[in-house]
């Protein structure tokens, strides 16, 4: 499905749109320069003759003298029996008496069965309307999850991997609370079984597709009070937020979740709470108002959260280690709400939940009113499969900040504190990012790519052979093709179809049809899987 209105491709794909400038970071554009939207915003969202006569309840006498032959089939006694033996029943053989106990014993399988039915009944229904109430809809799915994908389907480098935003929200019970207070994008790599964790500060600076420059935290609240509609999103803030991080970080969302305070306290709380280990003791005043004196003033080492705590620990954006001073505000903010998400997932695994109806129930049950997702059961099923034989101690956790090896800076812009590129644009962010999310089926594959010039333009070869590795390309050789010059690049598949997934990457990337092996100039020999020769073409 096509998502702009660039050039298709081979058959008709395009890529991925994306932006690296986001306008003058020097002067914020106002809201009345939104463009104007033809569209309204939309809101989702038997007794016996005998008995009955007299009143009493009917005795075997009574039954005995209104149906006469009836009365020895139901007590097993003769048609005229003794006064005194009517109602006794004759004594059993031994071999009769089994016959009855297994009777008894086969009725009583049966009840339990029956049981155990209408339990296990009742749980996959108060399941199946607790995920109807947390899944949106289907949504197009990631191909990674799939088995025997064909590379047509492909888009784009990043299709290779799961990624999932994570979006905290304060709620309805809190002020603003349609800002988005924590964005996350979770990315697994399912061949490798490897995830890596990016945490997006609330403050950076980036355009909001359609709207106006401003913080990243505002695009879910714009597109919540705008009705933000387009096709290939999810409506409202999700949808709005989700197409502003693709554009920006230039990677594909497959997934998203978004769940509220609330929703993260009672997930705590729901799998017995979470250990994390703290470098240092925290303690953050902001909150005794409202949960307490000291509701976080936590030691240091190895400490037990319940869902109050993980809660607070997640928002504190003052803390300070008690005796050591004030802590990097959002950014140590983002750290430990990684620790908790890993802290978290690492609970559920541990105690099989997902294996488990019960605790599915109540895990569902309890989030339910507070989290959306466009997750289907299977997909969550297949993540949960994958991050099982994860090692938690290799999850990558990183986040974008102002330090001076990162590639953020503080800029106040209209008056308000925000984090700006620091190169001046996200080309810097967008090739970070593409390193520690690696395409999957480009790493599976390892394809050996020779890049050669063959242009106008002196080193275009390299240059090339640069943007190639952040996309997780392996570039074995750059070089002069030769004194020839190519206005159309050229690419031949040496590898005759073994490596189709980069194959197909390089086709989109390009915009091309790959030549087969065979077509290779006689003068021209490479050890790669396939051979890049540059055109003019090119450099655009």
């Amino acid at each position: 499905m096509k998502r702009n209105n660039d050039k298709p491709g081979t058959d008709g794909f395009v890529s991925r749109r994306k932006r690296t400038s986001i306008g003058d970071f020097t002067a914020h554009r106002p809201m009345q320069q939104r463009r104007s939207r033809a569209s309204q915003p939309v809101r989702r969202g038997g007794a016996s003759r005998a008995s009955q006569a007299t009143g009493r309840r009917a005795s075997k006498q009574d039954l005995y003298a209104q149906s006469g032959r009836g009365l020895s089939k139901i007590d097993n006694v003769s048609e005229e029996p003794k006064r005194r033996g009517l109602f006794r029943r004759k004594k059993q053989p031994l071999a009769a008496k089994g016959s009855r106990f297994k009777k008894i014993l086969k009725r009583t399988v049966v009840s339990f069965a029956l049981i155990g039915v209408v339990i296990v009944g009742y749980l996959v229904t108060k399941g199946f309307w607790a995920i109807n109430n947390v899944i949106d809809r289907p949504g197009e799915g990631a191909l990674a999850l799939q088995q025997g994908i064909d590379p047509t389907q492909l888009s784009g480098e990043g299709d290779g991997r799961v990624n999932i935003m994570l979006v905290g929200i304060g709620g309805e019970e809190h002020v603003a609370g349609d800002l988005a207070d924590t964005i996350i994008i979770a990315s697994i790599d399912p061949f490798a079984h490897e995830i890596a964790m990016l945490s997006i500060p609330r403050d950076m600076y980036v355009d909001i597709p359609g709207y106006w420059s401003t913080k990243v935290n505002a695009a879910h609240s714009i597109g919540e009070s705008e009705g933000f509609q387009e096709e290939g999103y999810p409506d409202g803030g999700i949808g709005l937020l989700q197409r502003t991080i693709e554009e920006t970080l230039d990677i594909p969302i497959h997934y998203y979740t978004r769940a509220d305070f609330e929703a993260f306290k009672q997930a705590v709380d729901a799998v017995g709470g979470v250990d994390i280990t703290l470098e240092e003791p925290v303690w953050d005043p902001n909150f005794d108002w409202q949960y307490g004196k000291n509701a976080l003033n936590l030691p240091a080492g190895d400490v037990h959260l319940d869902g109050v705590k993980a809660l607070l620990l997640s928002r504190a954006r003052g803390a300070t280690g008690l005796g050591i001073g004030v802590e990097r505000g959002d950014f140590s903010r983002g750290e430990r709400q990684r620790d908790i998400l890993t802290a978290l997932a690492n609970k559920v695994l541990t105690l099989g939940t997902f294996s488990n109806p019960v605790k599915i129930s109540n895990l569902l049950s309890a989030i339910g009113n507070h989290v959306r997702t466009n997750m289907q059961l299977s997909e969550m099923l297949r993540v949960y499969e994958i991050a099982e034989s994860v090692d938690q101690s290799a999850i990558i956790s990183a986040g974008l900040d102002n330090s001076p090896d990162n590639y953020l800076v503080s800029q106040s812009i209209g008056g308000a504190s925000t984090l700006v590129p620091r190169g001046g644009d996200y080309s810097a962010i967008q090739a970070y990012v593409r390193s520690i999310f690696v395409d999957g089926f480009l790493r599976d594959e390892k394809a050996g790519i020779d890049v050669r010039n063959a242009s106008s333009i002196p080193g275009l070869a390299a240059e090339t052979a640069e943007t190639l590795e952040s996309y997780g390309y392996t570039v074995i050789g750059i070089d002069n093709a030769g004194a020839d010059v190519f206005d159309s690049t050229v690419i031949y598949d040496l590898s005759d179809g073994s490596k189709p997934y980069t194959k197909r990457y390089l086709e989109q990337r390009f915009n091309l049809q790959m030549q087969p092996s065979s077509a290779v100039p006689v003068d021209v020999t490479s050890e790669g899987d396939f051979l890049i020769l540059l055109g003019n073409d090119a450099a655009a």
